[in-house]
Protein backbone atom coordinates (compact mmCIF):
# COMPACT_ATOMS: atom_id res chain seq x y z
CA UNK A 1 0.00 0.00 0.00
CA UNK A 2 2.84 2.37 0.82
CA UNK A 3 4.62 1.65 -2.47
CA UNK A 4 1.39 2.15 -4.40
CA UNK A 5 0.84 5.50 -2.67
CA UNK A 6 4.34 6.70 -3.48
CA UNK A 7 4.05 5.54 -7.10
CA UNK A 8 0.63 7.14 -7.56
CA UNK A 9 1.74 10.45 -6.03
CA UNK A 10 4.92 10.50 -8.10
CA UNK A 11 2.98 9.76 -11.28
CA UNK A 12 0.49 12.55 -10.59
CA UNK A 13 3.29 15.06 -9.92
CA UNK A 14 5.08 13.98 -13.09
CA UNK A 15 1.97 14.44 -15.23
CA UNK A 16 1.39 17.84 -13.65
CA UNK A 17 4.96 18.81 -14.53
CA UNK A 18 4.66 17.54 -18.11
CA UNK A 19 1.43 19.46 -18.72
CA UNK A 20 2.37 22.79 -17.11
CA UNK A 21 6.09 23.22 -17.62
CA UNK A 22 7.17 25.20 -20.73
CA UNK A 23 10.20 22.89 -20.97
CA UNK A 24 9.07 19.54 -19.54
CA UNK A 25 11.38 16.66 -18.79
CA UNK A 26 9.53 14.68 -21.46
CA UNK A 27 7.20 16.39 -23.96
CA UNK A 28 3.67 15.15 -23.36
CA UNK A 29 3.21 14.41 -27.07
CA UNK A 30 5.77 11.60 -26.73
CA UNK A 31 3.47 9.81 -24.29
CA UNK A 32 0.12 10.11 -25.98
CA UNK A 33 -1.39 10.41 -29.39
CA UNK A 34 -1.19 8.38 -32.57
CA UNK A 35 2.17 7.02 -33.53
CA UNK A 36 3.92 7.60 -30.22
CA UNK A 37 1.26 5.67 -28.31
CA UNK A 38 1.66 2.80 -30.78
CA UNK A 39 5.45 2.83 -30.49
CA UNK A 40 5.34 2.90 -26.68
CA UNK A 41 2.87 0.00 -26.65
CA UNK A 42 5.05 -2.01 -29.03
CA UNK A 43 8.14 -1.42 -26.89
CA UNK A 44 6.29 -2.41 -23.70
CA UNK A 45 4.78 -5.60 -25.12
CA UNK A 46 8.04 -6.54 -26.84
CA UNK A 47 9.73 -6.23 -23.45
CA UNK A 48 7.06 -8.42 -21.84
CA UNK A 49 7.76 -11.25 -24.27
CA UNK A 50 11.45 -10.90 -25.12
CA UNK A 51 12.88 -9.91 -21.75
CA UNK A 52 10.35 -11.96 -19.80
CA UNK A 53 11.65 -15.09 -21.51
CA UNK A 54 15.35 -14.91 -20.81
CA UNK A 55 15.62 -14.61 -17.03
CA UNK A 56 13.85 -17.89 -16.29
CA UNK A 57 15.45 -20.05 -18.98
CA UNK A 58 18.07 -21.62 -16.63
CA UNK A 59 15.38 -22.48 -14.07
CA UNK A 60 13.26 -23.98 -16.85
CA UNK A 61 16.18 -26.05 -18.14
CA UNK A 62 16.79 -27.47 -14.67
CA UNK A 63 13.16 -28.20 -13.74
CA UNK A 64 12.04 -29.60 -17.11
CA UNK A 65 15.15 -31.38 -18.38
CA UNK A 66 17.20 -31.89 -15.21
CA UNK A 67 20.25 -30.09 -16.58
CA UNK A 68 23.13 -29.08 -14.37
CA UNK A 69 22.61 -25.47 -13.17
CA UNK A 70 25.92 -24.32 -14.65
CA UNK A 71 25.08 -25.83 -18.05
CA UNK A 72 21.59 -24.34 -17.88
CA UNK A 73 22.93 -20.86 -17.16
CA UNK A 74 25.53 -21.17 -19.90
CA UNK A 75 22.78 -21.64 -22.48
CA UNK A 76 22.04 -17.90 -22.25
CA UNK A 77 25.41 -17.32 -23.95
CA UNK A 78 23.79 -18.32 -27.24
CA UNK A 79 21.20 -15.59 -26.74
CA UNK A 80 23.92 -12.99 -26.30
CA UNK A 81 25.78 -14.17 -29.40
CA UNK A 82 22.58 -14.09 -31.43
CA UNK A 83 21.88 -10.54 -30.29
CA UNK A 84 25.36 -9.33 -31.26
CA UNK A 85 25.30 -10.91 -34.72
CA UNK A 86 21.74 -9.83 -35.52
CA UNK A 87 22.37 -6.28 -34.30
CA UNK A 88 25.21 -5.95 -36.81
CA UNK A 89 22.93 -7.26 -39.56
CA UNK A 90 20.14 -4.87 -38.53
CA UNK A 91 22.44 -1.85 -38.59
CA UNK A 92 23.79 -2.88 -42.00
CA UNK A 93 20.35 -3.20 -43.61
CA UNK A 94 18.23 -0.65 -41.76
CA UNK A 95 18.73 2.11 -44.34
CA UNK A 96 17.91 -0.21 -47.20
CA UNK A 97 14.88 -1.93 -45.68
CA UNK A 98 13.63 0.66 -43.20
CA UNK A 99 12.53 0.10 -39.61
CA UNK A 100 9.33 -1.86 -40.02
CA UNK A 101 10.58 -5.03 -41.78
CA UNK A 102 13.37 -5.53 -39.26
CA UNK A 103 11.07 -4.89 -36.32
CA UNK A 104 8.51 -7.39 -37.61
CA UNK A 105 11.15 -9.98 -38.53
CA UNK A 106 12.80 -9.66 -35.13
CA UNK A 107 9.47 -10.10 -33.35
CA UNK A 108 8.65 -13.22 -35.37
CA UNK A 109 12.05 -14.71 -34.51
CA UNK A 110 11.34 -14.13 -30.82
CA UNK A 111 7.94 -15.81 -31.25
CA UNK A 112 9.62 -18.79 -32.93
CA UNK A 113 12.17 -19.03 -30.12
CA UNK A 114 9.46 -18.97 -27.46
CA UNK A 115 7.42 -21.68 -29.19
CA UNK A 116 10.46 -23.93 -29.59
CA UNK A 117 11.29 -23.44 -25.92
CA UNK A 118 7.77 -24.39 -24.87
CA UNK A 119 7.59 -27.52 -27.03
CA UNK A 120 9.33 -30.64 -25.62
CA UNK A 121 12.68 -31.44 -27.18
CA UNK A 122 12.47 -34.27 -29.75
CA UNK A 123 14.05 -37.56 -28.74
CA UNK A 124 16.76 -37.18 -31.38
CA UNK A 125 17.82 -33.71 -30.15
CA UNK A 126 19.63 -33.25 -26.81
CA UNK A 127 17.87 -30.84 -24.48
CA UNK A 128 20.81 -28.39 -24.29
CA UNK A 129 20.89 -28.15 -28.09
CA UNK A 130 17.12 -27.61 -28.24
CA UNK A 131 17.24 -24.81 -25.69
CA UNK A 132 20.33 -23.30 -27.36
CA UNK A 133 18.42 -23.08 -30.65
CA UNK A 134 15.57 -21.34 -28.85
CA UNK A 135 17.77 -18.82 -27.06
CA UNK A 136 19.74 -18.11 -30.24
CA UNK A 137 16.57 -17.33 -32.18
CA UNK A 138 15.30 -15.13 -29.37
CA UNK A 139 18.60 -13.26 -29.21
CA UNK A 140 18.62 -12.76 -32.96
CA UNK A 141 15.08 -11.42 -32.80
CA UNK A 142 16.01 -8.89 -30.14
CA UNK A 143 19.13 -7.93 -32.09
CA UNK A 144 17.12 -7.26 -35.25
CA UNK A 145 14.32 -5.38 -33.53
CA UNK A 146 16.22 -3.19 -31.07
CA UNK A 147 18.08 -0.91 -33.55
CA UNK A 148 14.95 -0.66 -35.70
CA UNK A 149 12.82 0.38 -32.72
CA UNK A 150 15.39 2.95 -31.63
CA UNK A 151 15.69 4.55 -35.05
CA UNK A 152 11.93 4.57 -35.58
CA UNK A 153 11.47 6.63 -32.43
CA UNK A 154 14.34 8.97 -33.19
CA UNK A 155 12.97 9.75 -36.64
CA UNK A 156 9.55 10.51 -35.22
CA UNK A 157 10.99 13.22 -32.97
CA UNK A 158 14.54 14.13 -34.03
CA UNK A 159 14.42 17.24 -31.83
CA UNK A 160 13.91 15.12 -28.68
CA UNK A 161 16.56 12.42 -29.08
CA UNK A 162 17.32 12.03 -25.37
CA UNK A 163 13.65 11.83 -24.33
CA UNK A 164 12.78 9.32 -27.06
CA UNK A 165 15.73 7.10 -26.16
CA UNK A 166 14.84 7.21 -22.48
CA UNK A 167 11.18 6.39 -23.11
CA UNK A 168 12.08 3.45 -25.32
CA UNK A 169 14.21 1.98 -22.55
CA UNK A 170 11.62 2.74 -19.90
CA UNK A 171 8.74 1.04 -21.73
CA UNK A 172 10.80 -1.94 -22.84
CA UNK A 173 12.29 -2.65 -19.42
CA UNK A 174 8.97 -1.97 -17.70
CA UNK A 175 7.49 -4.63 -19.95
CA UNK A 176 10.34 -6.96 -19.05
CA UNK A 177 9.75 -6.40 -15.34
CA UNK A 178 6.04 -7.08 -15.78
CA UNK A 179 6.65 -10.26 -17.78
CA UNK A 180 9.27 -11.64 -15.40
CA UNK A 181 7.21 -10.80 -12.31
CA UNK A 182 4.01 -12.34 -13.64
CA UNK A 183 5.67 -15.50 -14.93
CA UNK A 184 7.70 -15.98 -11.75
CA UNK A 185 4.64 -15.54 -9.53
CA UNK A 186 2.57 -18.01 -11.56
CA UNK A 187 5.30 -20.64 -11.84
CA UNK A 188 6.26 -20.38 -8.16
CA UNK A 189 2.73 -21.15 -7.04
CA UNK A 190 2.27 -24.04 -9.48
CA UNK A 191 2.44 -27.71 -8.52
CA UNK A 192 3.92 -28.47 -11.96
CA UNK A 193 6.33 -25.56 -12.53
CA UNK A 194 7.96 -26.86 -15.73
CA UNK A 195 4.66 -27.41 -17.52
CA UNK A 196 3.28 -24.12 -16.27
CA UNK A 197 6.36 -22.28 -17.46
CA UNK A 198 6.03 -23.90 -20.89
CA UNK A 199 2.45 -22.64 -21.13
CA UNK A 200 3.69 -19.23 -20.00
CA UNK A 201 6.15 -19.12 -22.88
CA UNK A 202 3.36 -19.89 -25.31
CA UNK A 203 1.32 -17.05 -23.80
CA UNK A 204 4.28 -14.67 -24.24
CA UNK A 205 4.60 -15.80 -27.86
CA UNK A 206 0.90 -15.12 -28.40
CA UNK A 207 1.18 -11.64 -26.86
CA UNK A 208 4.05 -10.71 -29.16
CA UNK A 209 2.33 -12.22 -32.20
CA UNK A 210 -0.77 -10.13 -31.50
CA UNK A 211 1.48 -7.07 -31.17
CA UNK A 212 2.85 -7.49 -34.69
CA UNK A 213 -0.09 -5.72 -36.45
CA UNK A 214 0.67 -2.60 -34.41
CA UNK A 215 4.12 -2.49 -35.98
CA UNK A 216 2.58 -1.99 -39.42
CA UNK A 217 1.07 1.26 -38.14
CA UNK A 218 4.55 2.71 -37.61
CA UNK A 219 6.03 4.77 -40.45
CA UNK A 220 8.81 3.20 -42.46
CA UNK A 221 11.78 5.13 -43.75
CA UNK A 222 14.56 4.10 -46.11
CA UNK A 223 17.39 5.84 -47.90
CA UNK A 224 20.25 7.95 -46.59
CA UNK A 225 19.97 9.71 -43.24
Amino acid sequence: LGAATVAGTSGALLLRHLRRSPNPLVPIRLLRGGTFTTLNAVNFLFGVAALGQASLVPWYAVTRYGLDPLVAAGLLTFRAVGMIVASAVSVAFIRRLGFRPLLVAGSLLVVAGLVILAVPAPDAVPAPVWIAVSTTLTGMGIGLAAPASSNAGLHLAPDHVAAVSGLRGMFRFSGGIAGISALTAIVSSSTAPAGTQAVGYLVLAGILLLTTPLMFRLPNRTGRW
